[in-house]
């Protein structure tokens, strides 16, 4: 029986990642066009993956430079500007608000797992006015595998008990390792990559509480909030 829901953030819940995405352009600009469609790429292709890490695999790679401490502070800080009021202001994915609200009236504990920076990933959530439906909202540095481990520790939860749904390799990842049931959110350009792996997807949020309702041993009903 599913007892619990984890959500990624970017693309899963709100439509960010284009946001994001022009953020780490601009960021390289000055690099040149060949670096931002590179960084565009790896980015694009590594949902999930922290921008510390990010960063550092940008400069390892693409500009063959060290990138000490104090830089990446800044960097971050430059991403974490150009971002913030993008992100609070993006549309919903389709049908994410909405269950959102149902499972939360039904009772059902939900999580937001993402790779965003923890503390910005909860005044995000705060801004956007969703905060209350969570029972916890966690991001990086820790890796999410962790976080979904650790959900399941502090909550008397089997994996098999919990759902995440993801949009990127990473979550199907911290999923896997994790052992909990995973679903992913896709567009048509990513179907191919879950067919291949077997696994279900849906392409946007509406499709999930019938998706829900067709798990085995999954009643919809957990007891309503107070």
């Amino acid at each position: 029986m599913v007892r619990a829901v984890a959500f990624d953030f970017d693309g899963v819940i709100v439509e960010s990642v284009d946001v994001k995405t022009q953020a780490f352009a601009l960021i390289f600009a000055d690099a040149g066009p060949a670096i931002v469609e590179k960084v565009v790429t790896y980015h694009l292709e590594n949902g999930g993956v922290s921008r510390v890490e990010k960063f550092r695999y940008f400069y390892r790679h693409y500009l063959k430079q060290q990138l000490p401490d104090s830089e990446l502070e800044t960097l971050c800080d430059r991403f974490r500007t150009l971002v913030f009021e993008g992100v609070i202001a993006a549309p919903w994915v389709p049908g994410a608000l909405e269950s959102v609200k149902r499972f939360y009236a039904d009772g059902l504990p939900q999580f937001i797992v993402s790779g965003t920076p923890g503390d910005e990933l909860e005044q995000i959530v705060i801004h956007r006015e969703i905060r209350q439906y969570f029972d916890g909202v966690f991001g990086s540095p820790r890796q999410k595998a962790d976080l979904l481990q650790w959900i399941l520790s502090a909550n008397g939860l089997a994996p098999s008990e919990v759902l995440f749904i993801g949009d990127a390799m990473t979550d199907y990842e911290g999923a896997r390792i994790s052992g909990v049931q995973f679903v992913a959110r896709s567009t048509s350009e990513d179907f191919t990559r879950w067919k291949a792996l077997g696994v279900s997807f849906l392409q946007d949020l509406s499709e999930l509480p019938s998706f829900m309702a067709g798990l085995e041993g999954f009643s919809g009903r957990q007891g309503p909030r107070g």
